[in-house]
């Protein structure tokens, strides 16, 4: 820890949280979930009116961030036992739908966020729940610095974190540092000298972290997904958050949860999309001579492209919502009656694979919808929505993009194999 930071941990006081970003948190116990999807559909209009020059800038949306910080949506899923309201996965997905549908990179910059809420909760000590749940509660964001390049297989990590005395240092490149550059805080993940895999949780600003901007994909460009890398970075023991001894042989809802936000940026893309779609029809299409109409609007083949992207957009938001009731269950059992230990495994177990796979389900909906939104709005435009100043390529260019977070393909073998030979999914982070 550098001395400001050893200052701010042993010094912090209601008033003056350690690593919070406001001196009042943005959340309290008593908001309910109308407040926050309200604030949502709100900002989803001021974030789609310059969604499209922030993509064709390749702009990173701070100021955005920081309506979204304060308008304490980043902190909806914070136990009321730390301060915050707790809402659903449900109404997280319903918040994150209207964040993704206003700027799709805005919403995936919470993606490694709402994670880390999860990882807190599940594996870290009292202490560190309280440090950093509270610190989210006044208005920090973390990013999640986990994959990298340069391995046969994408979870490898060859991150380390080693002994330096009293703590340890911290050495590595990550590639996939999602919003990373408007983060407060980071979270790593890195191999100890005994090969455990660990989180480890800290201030951005700590010396030897080197972020690069180097994030130049065809889409998501606000997203900061570009190089971090940690060149001797001191870090405390408190700092360190070990993965359960567990992980990787046995299941819990925190994979199938993630997966499952995943999802909504693809939702809120197919329904941005739907938009764009509209306003085109409305507003700039032409209608074919052999029509027989004078409007584009009464053209039957605009209508049936029209109601074929509002119909995939919704039933992907209806599967969606569906699957979020599913993860709702097994958080609750896992909570409520596994760790009070009043329901056996074998009663635990189905519920949560029973998540997984109606996650996996929602997924592969939402990503053709979203995919097939992008390619269909061209069905109504022709020629003149592909002109460059319309940037409407970028729906698109955004759900091409975050659909290849992991492959689609496993997803229908996981769903087939399940329903065929009661094979339940793996025990992964894509599950």
């Amino acid at each position: 820890m550098s001395s400001v930071e050893l200052s701010l941990a042993n010094t912090a006081t209601d008033d003056v949280p350690a690593l919070g970003r406001y001196r009042d948190p943005v959340v309290s116990p008593h908001q309910s979930a109308s407040d926050f999807i309200a604030a949502a559909k709100t900002l989803s209009a001021e974030l789609a009116a310059g969604a499209s020059e922030r993509d064709r800038e390749s702009r990173h949306p701070h100021a955005e961030l920081e309506a979204v910080r304060k308008a304490g949506l980043s902190a909806i899923r914070l136990p009321r036992d730390y301060g915050g309201p707790h809402l659903s996965y449900a109404n997280t997905v319903k918040v994150l739908i209207l964040l993704a549908k206003g700027d799709s990179s805005v919403a995936q910059v919470l993606l490694p966020h709402f994670t880390t809420v999860e990882r807190i909760r599940l594996m870290a000590t009292e202490p560190q729940r309280r440090r950093w749940l509270r610190a989210i509660r006044h208005g920090a964001i973390v990013s999640g610095a986990t994959t990298e390049r340069g391995s046969k297989v994408r979870t490898d990590i060859a991150t380390t974190l080693t002994r330096d005395g009293a703590g340890f240092r911290l050495n590595g490149t990550k590639f996939y540092s999602t919003g990373g550059l408007m983060a407060d805080i980071l979270r790593v993940t890195a191999r100890d000298e005994d090969g455990r895999t660990v989180s480890v949780l800290f201030p951005k600003t700590r010396e030897g972290v080197h972020q690069i901007d180097d994030w130049r994909a065809m889409g998501q460009r606000g997203t900061a997904s570009g190089t971090t890398e940690f060149h001797d970075v001191a870090v405390s023991a408190d700092e360190v958050m070990p993965f359960d001894a567990k992980e990787g042989s046995t299941r819990n809802y925190q994979a199938a949860g993630t997966q499952l936000l995943h999802s909504t940026i693809e939702v809120g893309i197919a329904l941005a999309a739907l938009d764009d779609t509209t306003r085109f029809v409305r507003e700039n299409a032409r209608v074919q001579a052999e029509s027989g109409v004078t409007r584009a609007g009464d053209d039957p083949y605009v209508l049936y492209t029209v109601g074929d992207i509002a119909a995939r957009a919704h039933t992907a938001r209806a599967a969606l919502l569906w699957a979020a009731e599913a993860v709702d269950h097994a958080h609750d059992i896992w909570h409520q009656r596994w760790l009070t230990g009043s329901t056996p495994w074998s009663e635990v177990e189905p519920v949560l694979i029973e998540a997984s796979i109606a996650v996996a389900e929602a997924k592969i909906v939402c990503n053709e919808a979203a995919l097939k939104a992008g390619e269909l709005l061209y069905e109504v435009g022709g020629a003149s929505a592909t002109l460059s100043h319309r940037n409407l390529d970028r729906h698109w260019r955004n759900a091409r993009t975050h659909t290849t977070h992991d492959a689609t393909s496993y997803k229908y073998k996981v769903v087939g194999n399940y329903y065929t030979n009661d094979t339940p999914p793996p025990i992964t982070m894509y599950y």
